[in-house]
């Protein structure tokens, strides 16, 4: 249903934009009309399947990418390896599966390239994937994780970020289990991650939890429409996720908008042209796993008293003791509790870390001025002990 409304709404916004098109070719409303039409059109961009590559972002972001090839391809995920002058151990980046596109990652991806190669599990928008290839929830993330580890073959820094996070942890504790096959990674980094009980919930915490599954199918999920290959799969969209965003930091996300406006009025892009675009590159999430995420990251947490547990799976945590972890939080997130992330830190092994990154939001933990400043140093750092 969304998506028809959207579709609804381009084709009734089309004349107007006509219109700001064609008046932009007056001198004196020419740069005026011309960053009210870019803007529009950006904005309304989000709702496309048309990710940005995470090979162009990333090459965007670090001059000194080698080269970059995918390891393995499914048909719901792509691992790309990315190789740079660096001639540290490699990391795992997990990127997040909760309707933004890997591409929003490039500035992480870019840092970690600074200390060795980086494979980059990235997820594909549901609606390219057709209904043949069957559900797609927390067990089957969980299960290409596992398969990344395996297929890389050697230890790695296992890095997850905000929704993958807990999926990261569950393939740590599987690698680290007494008799386990996989490689053994060198450490795990966890970035904003709704891993354990916080201290004090997020609005989007709260929003979430409040709904009952019924309610979360009928007004959170869609069904891909005939023009993707992925119709008829149920869907979380991503313009959800974006309203999700807008709605627990209206201020960061207008600002972001009149930044924009005020760059293209200039005619000069700086930090809100990169700002804009990675707050709107988005991408829809399988119904299976958005409502297993909330039921079991939101609602409940996976990690326990026990251990963990996430899907199906419980998960024993006692050898994770070994392991060297780093945890970063920010300090104002908007979308993760307090203290959800360090909480793993009761579990952590020698040389541990915990970052709570002061005046910043969910997304200043992997992009803009904060990350840079704040949490690729710490990050960097931590990663250099690890060799």
């Amino acid at each position: 249903m969304l998506h028809s409304v959207v579709d609804w709404q381009r084709w009734l916004l089309e004349p107007w934009l006509a219109g700001l098109r064609l008046g932009a070719g007056q001198p004196v409303w020419q740069r005026l009309l011309m960053a009210q039409h870019v803007l529009a059109e950006r904005t309304m961009a989000a709702s496309e399947a048309s990710a940005e590559p995470i090979e162009t972002a990333v090459a965007r972001d670090h001059a000194g990418v080698s080269s970059a090839r995918t390891v393995e391809a499914g048909p719901f995920s792509r691992l790309v390896r990315f190789r740079a002058g660096g001639s540290g151990p490699p990391s795992l980046l997990v990127a997040p599966h909760s309707g933004y596109a890997g591409a929003v990652l490039s500035e992480l991806a870019a840092s970690l390239l600074q200390t060795g190669d980086v494979y980059f599990l990235d997820w594909l928008d549901a609606r390219l994937v057709p209904r043949s290839h069957g559900r797609f929830g927390l067990d089957e993330q969980l299960a290409i994780v596992v398969l990344a580890l395996a297929r890389i073959g050697g230890p790695v820094n296992l890095v997850g970020v905000s929704q993958s996070g807990p999926v990261a942890l569950a393939a740590a504790a599987l690698a680290t289990s007494a008799g386990a096959t996989l490689p053994r990674p060198r450490s795990l980094v966890l970035l904003g991650a709704p891993v354990g009980t916080a201290q004090r919930r997020s609005a989007i915490d709260w929003l979430a939890a409040g709904l009952d599954q019924g309610m979360l199918d009928t007004c959170l999920i869609s069904v891909v429409p005939d023009r993707y290959p992925g119709a008829g799969r149920r869907v979380y969209p991503g313009l959800f996720q974006l309203m999700a965003v807008l709605l627990a930091n209206p201020n960061a996300y207008f600002g972001t908008q009149a930044g924009l406006w005020l760059e293209l009025l200039a005619g000069e892009p700086g930090t809100y042209d990169r700002l804009h675009a990675d707050l709107h590159r988005l991408l829809d999430v399988p119904a299976e796993l958005y409502s297993e995420s909330v039921d079991n990251l939101v609602r409940r947490s996976p990690l326990t008293d026990t251990g963990l547990t996430l899907g199906s799976h419980a998960i024993p945590t006692g050898d994770l003791a070994a392991l060297p972890v780093l945890t970063v939080e920010a300090a104002n997130d908007e979308l993760v509790g307090m203290g959800a992330t360090h909480a793993v830190q009761q579990l952590a092994g020698p040389g541990s870390q915990s970052v709570t990154v002061q005046d910043a939001a969910h997304h200043a933990l992997f992009l803009g001025p904060l990350f840079a400043s704040a949490v690729a140093p710490p990050l960097r750092g931590f990663l250099q002990a690890q060799r």
